[in-house]
């Protein structure tokens, strides 16, 4: 029987770097991957309007369900096809790498402590955090009971530009309050300040177009505060649903083969 208290496992390979190389590589490739990646799809979707716009005339775009189709049927005739086999893929990579983000992100939240653990637990065979991924997973689907996507877009657009604003004040905040902190990126001071900019007013837009779904995106939002005041800040309450926690951690060790991750020595 697996014990939280005693079982642990290693992910294979992370061990077998040198810290120092691999910090290495972080600080050279992160930021290389951002900038290549971010103009890469600027580039090819600012291209990509150019030829909506150059084709299409604005009657047939404002009329059309689908420009790119429209776009497509015109130009391409029997290979319009590939349109939407093109967006499918588009579509399945953005799906897949959602995937990886918010399964470890809970991973990560488990493993500080702001989720049960759980959710920290990975895989002795994969080496992945399965009982996050499934939980990823389930919450996905109670999105999918929405009877109308274009609310849950505006929920969860508003969601994530709200998180990466309260991000990039905590980075302000950081400078100014930390100065003497590591700082392994390095960035112009106004990239930051540019990108605050735009993130205020895509905040500022859906309270004007549509407050009542902005207030109900507030309302889940700080629906979590309670949950982390009781469940994270005060630790004597949380001990009061350990013992759940701790059958919830085993009875995912045992149908997932999971355990805690530990460091090799």
């Amino acid at each position: 029987m697996l014990k939280q208290s005693t079982v642990q496992v290693s992910v294979a390979g992370y061990s077998t770097w040198p810290s120092q190389y691999t910090a290495t590589l972080s600080r050279r490739n992160l930021p290389l991957a951002i900038i290549v990646s971010t103009t890469l799809v600027t580039v090819v979707y600012t291209l990509a309007n150019v030829a909506y716009f150059a084709v299409l005339t604005p009657a047939e775009m404002l009329s059309s369900e689908a420009v790119a189709m429209t776009f497509g049927t015109r130009v391409l005739g029997i290979l319009a096809w590939s349109m939407p086999v093109f967006v499918m893929l588009s579509t399945f990579g953005s799906t897949h790498a959602s995937v990886f983000t918010q399964s470890r992100l809970v991973f990560v939240g488990a493993r500080k402590g702001h989720f049960p653990t759980a959710f920290g637990l990975v895989s002795t065979k994969h080496y992945t955090p399965v009982p996050a991924v499934i939980l990823s997973g389930l919450v996905t689907l109670v999105m999918l009971l929405v009877p109308d996507i274009s609310h849950l877009i505006n929920y969860t657009a508003f969601s994530a530009t709200a998180m990466q604003f309260a991000c990039i004040l905590a980075l302000f905040w950081f400078r100014y309050k930390h100065p003497e902190w590591p700082r392994p990126f390095k960035v112009w001071l106004a990239v930051p300040i540019l990108f605050a900019g735009v993130q205020i007013f895509l905040l500022s837009v859906p309270v004007i177009m549509s407050p009542m779904e902005v207030a109900g995106a507030v309302g889940v939002i700080l629906a979590g505060l309670p949950v982390y005041y009781f469940a994270v800040y005060r630790q004597d309450l949380a001990m009061l649903f350990s013992g759940a926690l701790d059958k919830l951690t085993l009875l995912c060790q045992k149908l997932f083969l999971c355990v805690p991750e530990g460091k090799a020595e």
